[in-house]
């Protein structure tokens, strides 16, 4: 009966482990043939910031975020706005729930329409162009971060105190005055107030005057008109966890337009 036991035991735990060995391998070809297609843009409502002294629109970067991991990383593209040099730019980012970059690949097209260009009949770039001539690359830099391509996002503004008193968020720019241009951005901050005891300081980004250097990446933002935080995206595995999505007005290269722009951020609670 002791050797029964031992051996159903036995036998037992053999099936449980070629289950997991099973599922591991099924998941990782799984992983590994993953094909991921072009992002669809993300809009916001409120990206526009209203500056009555001018009257032209400001241009906009575009958002395309890709898809979480179980493990919470986050994948993104960036298209940073053409400001009229009839360029292309293209950003794809991989960031981990620690802020940190873990993969990053920058495409520049900034002879869009010179004359070789067009005396070759070479394509203009897009992001379909760039997916087209870089996807295994991209494939295989999502697959490897466990990166999930979801078709629909879960995205919400944050609270303020008035409407969820025991956990809000409060977004503070900090302004001076420039000599050269008028109110600036010096700094930038998003705080969390948790159970109304105190806050707690999760992101920090903005600094007119400087080079910032956000984790692994280099942001060099000269002059900042106005930031603020739009709200978060939440990860359909952690619940608790996601992105922000921060938008700033950085002035452009000639004045007017200027340029909304975002950046991306961890959210771990």
């Amino acid at each position: 009966m002791y050797c029964f036991n031992n051996l159903t035991n036995f036998n037992i735990m053999k099936i449980i482990c070629s289950f997991l060995l099973t599922l591991i391998i099924t998941t990782n070809l799984y992983t590994q043939n993953a094909v991921y297609t072009v992002p669809s843009v993300l809009i916001f409502n409120n990206t526009h910031y209203k500056d009555t002294s001018i009257e032209i629109e400001n241009l906009t970067d575009s958002f395309r975020p890709i898809g979480f991991s179980k493990t919470g990383n986050f994948a993104y593209v960036i298209e940073p706005a053409d400001e009229a040099c009839g360029c292309y730019f293209f950003e794809i980012y991989i960031i981990n729930n620690k802020n940190k970059v873990l993969y990053q690949y920058r495409y520049r097209d900034e002879n869009k329409y010179n004359e070789q260009r067009e005396t070759e009949e070479k394509p203009y770039a897009t992001i379909d162009t760039v997916w087209q001539q870089y996807g295994k690359l991209f494939n295989k830099k999502l697959a490897q971060y466990g990166i999930v391509q979801q078709l629909k996002f879960e995205f919400a503004t944050l609270p303020t105190k008035k409407q969820s008193p025991n956990l809000y968020y409060t977004a503070k720019p900090q302004y001076y005055k420039s000599v050269d241009f008028d109110t600036m951005v010096k700094k930038y901050t998003l705080y969390q107030t948790k159970n109304v005891k105190g806050k707690a300081m999760l992101f920090k980004a903005f600094d007119a005057q400087i080079a910032i250097w956000q984790k692994d990446r280099k942001l060099w933002f000269s002059v900042i008109c106005d930031a603020t935080s739009l709200g978060y995206i939440s990860n359909p595995y952690l619940k608790s966890k996601g992105v922000f999505i921060h938008n700033y007005l950085q002035r452009g290269w000639e004045g007017a337009p200027h340029v909304s722009s975002f950046v991306i951020s961890s959210k771990n609670n």
